[in-house]
């Protein structure tokens, strides 16, 4: 104990020791430094000197330390930075002697001076951010010397001899711009190094790190100083050079750290263990007397039953109470008894005497431990453990320990089973169950397996049986973090696993954390909701189109309404002026008095024309809103559809010709009934062979022929026109769309009357389609289904009737002569 106080009082002075001469050599350094100051007043070339030599025995001292410090306790960039500073060293040697008021030889001047110390700086500032650039990386002594030495060789030869090294000072002048310039680069080349090490600071020691940043600081300030002097001998001057001073014996300090302070703080600390050794040995010696002491002891509260033998003499050195007790073993083997006369007297208590007899004389002479079982007559089974007793290399006897576990195998064969139930519990579960214990996989179900596609838990290349998406590692992390930390349980959330194979998949995992010897062990569960999710997603996605139809169709019905609204506003107006045409008309154009009666009639023509064309769009607007809107009513009978078809070709053959265009009917079949609205098919009709007077020069030939397929009959409307491009043909059926929507094309049209043809043709079961070429011509050919109601037949005339003779201007109106 007293060894224990001495050793820790001596670790204490030390440590004041070592703070006393740090404390010291601060002190004697303050004073060198305004010493220093006190000397630039009173002769400043003195002082000058003084420093330039102090930094020079600095910087050759580094030189000596880098190069005689062992390689294994050396820093490299510390090393390599001594080397440097011995090159720096003698351009501020050439710097201090050449120095104005020297006087070391009559040709040197002031530039000259002032170059070596460019120089110099160059040297000092370059080397400073290759080293922290390249920090902690093998360096080649003998390079370093060879690329310093041509350097420093070269830039002499630059100064003294080829004369080409730029001028610092001009007499007359002053400093030159390349000196002052220089001044800027060496400081922000030590800004830059000051930066790169800040990045490397943790390969280094911190007491390091804050050396060479003071020295960095101390440099910056030092060419600051120096490049705002006015005149040698300034206080600008003079401080620039202090800091100088200050930088150099900073980084001496690292250095000395790094190669001399470590070694000596590796001795101190190996000296150190050395003397803790002793007194640990001393410590286990007390111990060792004291555990002799107390062995005894230990042996009798143990238990476990224990027998101590000897090997060559078979005597018993010792056995515990509970070992007599668990045999029931007489007084006479307490006290006189061999090792051969107890086996005997345990004969007759085991089930297999003889096994017991023969593994027990094995064992006595075997060098390594042995272990077996011994079943008793009473049901007991004795776990039974031997280890030799070693004295000096040799074996001297045997330790046999003695165990009643009897209760232990039972509670093992249960535990064995109670696992095997879980077992095939877990194999039951649908659900994926993986177990483990931290970061290391315990077991995983075969459904779990399957989850991952993976035929065996080792196929896994991962720490955990599950690998989870990027995008949910965080939330995997909370989760396991809160499970590893505490005995809780996590509800279930969805995560993305990333399978064996590479594909991803959507699940839902929970969690539950349990203590088993102080170790957590963490049982997750996890379903695949792939196919749920991707059903919730569709159910999502047909409420959002569900949603946007129904806009779409309230946007349609407005639509409708407003253009149902519009149409018979506009149709009111438009019929009193038709009327007040015809009353013209009857009252002026046909009397014969009338004096501009031609000039009348022609001006009455173009409204009445106009206000046609005016109605047929009112009109076409008025059926395309009832068909959306589903008012349309199709007044359906049984008709004759080669009379209808032909009487309304023929009732405007004769306008059709009066164009000078050909029109030609006809049919394979005379007779054809289907039910049909003949009102409507007369729109068709029309509007058909309105588009194709509208398109088809003159000479040019219209065709409307009927051809006859059984349950379906066509209805083709063929012309010799323009034709229509093949890009336009998906277009012509789609509402206000036309081929030319210029606004300088040739025919007029609203783009409404074909999407009307194919909704009525549509209305009537049927289809409509078209065939086209540029300069050819086209064909609308219509498709109508046969369908016959019950009633009678009806005749119709259609447009030759007198009554719809209007029909046909409005349908022809967008025609002009």
């Amino acid at each position: 104990m007293r060894e224990t106080v001495n050793y820790e009082g001596n670790i204490f002075i030390r440590h004041i020791n070592l703070n006393f001469k740090a404390y010291l050599r601060a002190t004697l350094f303050i004073i060198l430094l305004v010493q220093l100051l006190l000397l630039s007043f009173r002769n400043y070339l003195v002082y000058h000197s003084s420093i330039e030599l102090i930094c020079v025995i600095i910087a050759v001292t580094m030189t000596t330390i880098a190069l005689n410090t062992d390689k294994t306790n050396r820093s490299e960039y510390l090393y390599f930075l001594g080397i440097a500073y011995g090159f720096v060293a003698v351009f501020d040697f050439l710097h201090m002697i050449v120095y104005a008021g020297i006087d070391t030889y009559p040709g040197f001047t002031k530039n000259l001076s002032i170059q070596f110390r460019m120089i110099a700086r160059y040297i000092e500032s370059i080397s400073f951010l290759i080293v922290c650039t390249f920090l902690n990386r093998k360096i080649k002594l003998n390079v370093i010397f060879i690329v310093y030495l041509l350097f420093s060789l070269s830039t002499l030869s630059f100064v003294l001899y080829w004369r080409i090294f730029p001028n610092c000072f001009i007499e007359g002048i002053g400093l030159t711009f390349f000196k002052k310039a220089s001044e800027g680069i060496f400081t922000i080349i030590v800004l830059l190094g000051m930066f790169v090490l800040s990045k490397h600071r943790r390969n280094i020691s911190s007491k390091v790190f804050y050396l060479l940043m003071i020295a960095c600081i101390n440099t910056i300030l030092s060419q600051i100083f120096l490049a705002l002097f006015h005149d040698v001998g300034d206080l600008f001057h003079t401080i620039g050079h202090l800091f100088k001073l200050i930088a150099y014996y900073f980084i001496y300090k690292a250095l000395v750290e790094t190669s001399l302070k470590k070694p000596y703080e590796l001795l101190s600390q190996s000296n150190q263990k050395l003397e803790e050794e002793i007194v640990q040995r001393k410590n286990i010696e007390d111990s060792l007397i004291k555990e002799s002491e107390v062995l005894k002891g230990i042996l009798e509260s143990t238990a476990d039953g224990i027998l101590v033998t000897n090997n060559t003499t078979q005597k018993i050195i010792h056995m515990n109470h509970t070992f007599i007790s668990m045999f029931d073993i007489p007084a006479r083997f307490i006290t006189d008894g061999t090792f051969s006369d107890l086996r005997n007297f345990c004969k007759p208590l085991l089930k297999n005497p003889d096994d017991f007899i023969n593994n027990t004389q094995n064992a006595e002479n075997m060098p390594v431990d042995y272990h077996d079982c011994i079943e008793m007559n009473d049901g007991r089974i004795i776990e039974r453990l031997s280890r030799p007793l070693i004295i000096n290399n040799e074996i001297y006897g045997r330790v046999w320990s003695h165990r009643d576990v009897t209760e232990k195998l039972k509670a093992e064969q249960d535990l064995k089973e109670s696992e095997e139930h879980h077992r095939k519990l877990m194999e039951l579960l649908p659900d994926a169950v993986f177990i483990h214990k931290g970061d290391e996989p315990v077991m995983a179900n075969t459904a779990a397996l399957k989850l991952m596609n993976c035929d065996e838990p080792r196929n896994i290349k991962n720490q955990l049986y599950f690998n989870v998406h990027p995008d949910y590692k965080q939330e995997s992390i909370k989760r396991l973090n809160k499970l590893t930390t505490m005995e809780t349980t996590v509800p279930f959330a969805e995560e993305k696993f990333i399978r064996h194979d590479g594909s991803i998949i959507d699940v839902e995992i929970g969690g539950t954390s349990f203590r088993h010897k102080d170790e957590m062990y963490i049982v997750s569960v996890a379903r695949d909701i792939t196919e749920r999710k991707k059903a919730y997603e569709l159910q999502q996605e047909v409420k959002r189109k569900d949603l946007l139809l129904f806009e779409v169709m309230e946007h349609d019905r407005s639509k409708t309404e407003f253009f149902s609204t519009i149409s018979h506003e506009l149709k009111t107006p438009l019929n009193i002026i038709l009327s007040t045409i015809q009353l013209m008309d009857k009252q002026f154009c046909q009397h014969e008095m009338c004096i501009h009666r031609n000039k009348l009639q022609k001006y009455l023509s173009m409204s009445k024309q106009n206000s046609y064309r005016l109605l047929r769009l009112i009109n076409n607007l008025i059926d395309i809103t009832r068909l959306d809107a589903g008012f349309m009513k199709m007044d359906r009978k049984n008709y004759n559809i080669i009379s209808v078809i032909e009487d309304i070709t023929l009732s405007v053959a004769s306008y059709i010709e009066s164009k000078g265009i050909h029109l030609l009917f006809d049919t394979d079949i005379e007779e054809k009934i289907l039910a049909c609205d003949a009102d409507k098919i007369e729109r068709i009709i029309l509007n058909l062979l309105s588009n194709a007077v509208k398109f088809t020069e003159a000479n040019g030939l219209i065709q409307v022929n009927i051809h006859d397929k059984g349950e379906n009959i066509l209805i083709s409307v063929k012309d010799t026109g323009i034709g229509i491009p093949t890009e336009k043909k998906e277009i012509i059926f789609e509402r206000f769309r036309q081929v030319d929507s210029s606004l300088t094309r040739t025919r007029e049209g609203s783009g409404i009357g074909l999407s009307l043809v194919k909704a009525l043709v549509e209305a009537h079961g049927g289809r409509i389609s078209v065939n086209s070429e540029v300069g050819t011509g086209s064909e609308f050919i219509i498709d109508l289904p046969v369908r016959v109601e019950e009633e009678g037949i009806y005749q119709e005339i259609a447009a030759a009737q007198e009554s719809n003779v209007e029909r046909i201007h409005i349908e022809f109106s967008d025609i002009y002569s």
